[in-house]
């Protein structure tokens, strides 16, 4: 027994000594790596007062009326804050050495639900408007209890998580009724071996606090390219539609007055179009955090513009925008459909392609850390940062497509000889187990909308003329608004003194700006 108990000595010293040192040299020791496989068994387990029920929650910082309001019987058991995403945990420098990728590239969060349902209510709270409802989370019954074999089954393959992104979370009723009863079908499906999904819907607020409130040490750049990538296209926005606005051209009648003086109509007119210009340059950040948070914590990414011409399928409106999209039954079907595909997929990545392998970005599938997912983000960072790439193509924004397409060359050169349907296999550069990515025909499961080449591109662009409160006021036709962009493509110039835009110049004022503020100095 003396011996048994100098033995457990021994042990626990050895322990510490070894924690201490891997603490020291900033990696896991013992101690971090026996607490990351209990601590999520833990919660799994729903180990709480009572036996559970209810939202159980440590350190995070949840009040009873903060929340969300969770469709289903069961709800998610969450632990501290710093267990679910290290942004929730104490405070860090922005560059420090836990962040640098340099030193280590972080784990999946143990937690995707917890933290998604934190990231998703920071979206302000405003009243929702007749005919909507606000809707974050929505969990079929028994959610819970399915997790516990996913997180015992290997790391690689699709969560099951659907990420709505969309300019608000106050979401027609009806589009919500139909969410609440496919994820419900979802998980009673008798017929094979089907998966409850679980969605959240990230609005504009929730994603910029998503992008700015946390440090990515996989993409140190991404608060750059969110805040530089969004002003650059903007400005290309307003050269491209000045004259399809009716803006910019002074020998107008009406523009100005006998003084020279901008007219109210003017001035009305220029201010729909930074509206617009505006609600346009948002698709970068768009882009970016759809890479992102597919890297973070995988799932199924839908745009809303997506998800709206998908549950509108069959209807009898043909106009491109979404504003006025109503739920069909034929538009539930095809949802139906695709997350019966999703449900049934085993590979670790989904790609829709439709036309001449054109991919398609508002619908996308991903595990954690997929390279696919790494490669592209890196593409669309840097064609929103660098001076020297365009933010316009002649298929939509360069921060959409053109990184999907620059991520499978850097995957699998290969690429184009997958036929659709088939799966792609990506070689693990870390050893262990290949990746892979399924391509799926999307001129067959998406609506027409979504897999024409000549629309789905410009979808999100489109709307945003739609979406204006002064669109049937003059609004140029969306031929004329994609052949303007179009043109546009070609003439854009960002370095030099006549550049429309410099990225480089818009950060150095940034931080000049503030810098020259502090010292007192006035120009």
């Amino acid at each position: 027994l003396r011996a048994t108990h100098y033995h457990a000595i021994a042990i626990l010293v050895l322990t510490l000594l070894l924690q201490t040192i891997s603490t020291t040299r900033d990696v896991q020791g013992p101690i971090d790596i026996l607490a990351s496989a209990i601590v999520p068994l833990l919660a799994i387990a729903r180990i709480a007062p009572g036996g559970g029920g209810g939202i159980v929650v440590g350190d995070t910082g949840y009040s009873e009326d903060a929340t969300p309001d969770y469709d289903g019987d069961d709800e998610v058991v969450c632990p501290a804050g710093k267990w679910i995403d290290p942004a929730f945990g104490p405070s860090v420098a922005l560059y420090s050495a836990d962040h640098d990728p340099r030193n280590k590239i972080s784990d999946p969060s143990h937690f995707p639900l917890c933290a998604l349902s934190r990231w998703v209510l920071k979206s302000g709270g405003r009243e929702c408007p007749p005919g909507h409802e606000r809707a974050t989370v929505i969990l079929p019954p028994k959610f819970v209890d399915g997790r516990r074999q996913r997180h015992e089954n290997r790391k690689k393959g699709i969560p099951d998580i659907v990420h709505v992104s969309s300019p608000t979370d106050c979401l027609p009723s009806s589009t919500v009724r139909a969410l609440r009863l496919l994820v419900n079908e979802q998980h009673n499906h008798d017929d094979g071996p089907s998966r409850a999904f679980a969605i959240y819907v990230h609005s504009a607020a929730a994603m910029d606090a998503f992008l700015f409130g946390r440090d990515s040490d996989a993409f140190p750049e991404a608060k750059e390219g969110a805040m530089c990538g969004s002003k650059k296209l903007e400005a290309a926005v307003m050269a491209a539609t000045a004259q399809e606005l009716g803006v910019g051209t002074d020998s107008q009648r009406g523009i100005h007055d006998e003084k020279g003086n901008s007219t109210e109509a003017h001035a009305e007119r220029e201010r729909r179009r930074r509206r617009i210009a505006a609600e346009i340059g948002s698709g970068v950040t768009r882009d970016i955090w759809r890479m992102l948070v597919l890297w973070e914590y995988g799932g199924i990414v839908v745009g809303r513009d997506a998800l709206d011409a998908i549950l509108a399928e069959g209807g009898s409106s043909n106009n491109a925008t979404s504003a006025s999209a109503a739920v069909t039954k034929g538009g539930v079907e095809t949802m139906r459909r695709l997350m019966r595909q999703w449900s049934l997929e085993t590979s670790d990545a989904l790609l829709y392609f439709v036309g001449e392998r054109l991919p398609v970005t508002d619908i996308l599938g991903a595990a954690p850390r997929h390279p696919l997912v790494y490669y592209a983000a890196k593409a669309a960072l840097r064609n929103a940062i660098w001076d020297s790439e365009k933010s316009i193509t002649d298929s939509g924004r360069t921060t959409k497509i053109p990184p999907i397409k620059e991520g499978l060359n850097n995957v699998n050169k290969s690429w184009s000889g997958t036929k659709m349907g088939e799966v792609l296999r990506i070689q693990n550069g870390a050893g262990g187990d290949d990746y892979t990515l399924r391509f799926a025909n999307g001129d067959d499961l998406l609506p027409s909308r979504l897999s024409s080449p000549r629309t789905g591109p410009w979808m999100t662009v489109l709307s945003a003329f739609g979406s204006d409160n002064g669109a049937s006021a003059g609004a140029p036709s969306e031929e004329g608004i994609k052949d303007a962009l179009r043109r546009f493509a070609a003439e854009q110039k960002y370095i030099g003194l006549d550049a429309m835009f410099s990225c480089m110049e818009y950060m150095l004022d940034m931080y000049v700006g503030k810098t020259t503020a502090k010292i007192g100095r006035k120009d």
